[in-house]
């Protein structure tokens, strides 16, 4: 961070924290968008399920507010949770709606962990099923530095949000943030991108930190654009 005199993860996630509770304050002014937070670090344990941003915005942002930033990034574990919570809402029964999937993937380090066990007599095993891991046994990586060992899980399970189809026929329309200065993490995220079937133009560069409620606002707009186009005016 050069002569910065900013504490630059504190800073960062303040910013993040501001930035992601006004993005839900711009989707609370909808009737028909429902919201699903994912938190990860070292992994992203814990239960997840969708809240209509309307009804619960005070609640999404308390989860937002929660945030920190200790641990190891398992940008895959985060992924893969995050597909199983779209899968499950989208395979309620009785939904009265098709919905329309959205996922927002926000990185601010390189991946310095993936979910799996790796051994002489099984070789590598990546753990691509739903649920919580061990933090104790099902992590690979050393956790401060990465590997393509850990990058391959990311694509593994970008490569999972790529190919899902709801029972509705909707897919999963991805948006990536590479929130660093690294460049080497800017084009891990293009390359997780290009694996999940992300459009280009839907992974945004790191510019400054400040720019953030700038993308995000660009992320919320072309989202109640692609809305409007199905549903009419929210």
């Amino acid at each position: 961070y050069g002569r910065d005199t900013w504490n630059p993860s504190l800073e960062k996630i303040n910013i993040l924290k501001d930035e992601a509770c006004a993005l839900v304050d711009g989707f609370a002014r909808e009737d028909n968008v429902y919201l699903s937070i994912v938190p990860f670090s070292t992994s992203a344990n814990g239960s997840y399920s969708f809240t209509s941003a309307k009804i619960g915005a005070s609640s999404i942002k308390n989860q937002i507010n929660d945030f920190d930033a200790i641990g190891g990034t398992n940008t895959g574990d985060g992924m893969r949770r995050a597909y199983y919570t779209i899968k499950s809402y989208n395979e309620q029964p009785g939904l009265a709606v098709t919905p329309k999937n959205y996922l927002i993937i926000l990185v601010d380090g390189d991946t310095t962990y993936a979910s799996g066990r790796s051994d002489w007599w099984h070789g590598t095993t990546y753990i691509t099923d739903d649920g919580n891991i061990s933090t104790s046994n099902d992590l690979l990586g050393n956790g401060s530095s990465t590997s393509e060992l850990v990058k391959e899980y990311d694509r593994r399970i970008a490569q999972m949000i790529a190919s899902y189809t709801s029972t509705f026929g909707n897919g999963i329309k991805v948006y990536l943030i590479s929130f660093s200065r690294e460049t080497s993490l800017y084009n891990h995220v293009r390359s997780i991108g290009t694996y999940a079937g992300a459009d280009a133009a839907d992974v945004f560069a790191y510019r400054d930190d400040r720019d953030l409620g700038a993308i995000f606002e660009t992320i919320r707009q072309d989202i109640l654009s692609d809305l409007w186009v199905v549903n009419g005016p929210a």
